[in-house]
């Protein structure tokens, strides 16, 4: 197994068409509603609560993996994560978020696709990931906040979601990140951690 490989009990991939559909027009609607500042902050809040989800946990638990039941928004091979390693997931989606609102609120469309597989976190975590997660969300809240507008007319395409604008991948990070806070949730509950 190599380091981004992490076990899992069912090699399916993605989420069923039904909740993909469920959570894009969500989504979707929710972009429209929200301001930029309202995403930044939450991100910051839902940052701040799983590293407090993790420093409660302790270094004994908090790279502990554990299998959580199947969540709405949550691949079947991301259920076996710690919650160090949920950390190390958001931190590696924020920073590619980070460029893609760099170069979309210019009006650039990056290049390429993402492929999911480099989203998966390495098995090799120490509590600097803590950090670096803390450094990504910093830059991404500078950017956000000295950008004037993020409703750009380039956009790039999410693997589920399709063509998103500046604007809408910033909302994408934010949601995200909070679908990712309840499984970190429910990884210390399962976990015992109180």
């Amino acid at each position: 197994m190599n380091k981004r490989e992490t076990p899992s009990r069912s090699p399916q991939r993605g989420i069923p068409i039904w909740e993909r559909v469920a959570l894009n027009v969500a989504a979707r609607a929710a972009m429209i509603a929200i301001s930029k500042g309202r995403a930044i902050k939450m991100l910051r809040a839902s940052s701040e609560r799983v590293i407090a989800i993790a420093e409660h946990a302790g270094p004994a638990r908090a790279f502990e993996p554990e299998t959580v039941p199947r969540l709405i928004g949550i691949q079947n091979v991301s259920r076996d994560w710690s919650v160090m390693m949920v950390i190390e997931h958001l931190t590696l989606v924020n920073r590619d978020v980070l460029k893609l609102i760099g170069a979309l609120k210019d009006d650039v469309t990056p290049r390429g696709e993402l492929d999911l597989e480099d989203y998966r976190p390495d098995l090799d975590l120490g509590w600097d990931a803590i950090d670096r997660h803390r450094d990504v969300l910093a830059d991404l809240d500078s950017l956000v906040s000295s950008a004037s507008s993020l409703q750009s007319v380039a956009y790039f395409r999410h693997p589920w979601f399709g063509m998103l604008n500046a604007h809408q991948w910033l909302c994408f990070a934010a949601f995200h990140q909070r679908i990712h806070l309840r499984q970190a949730q429910r990884i210390v509950a399962i976990q015992g951690v109180s």
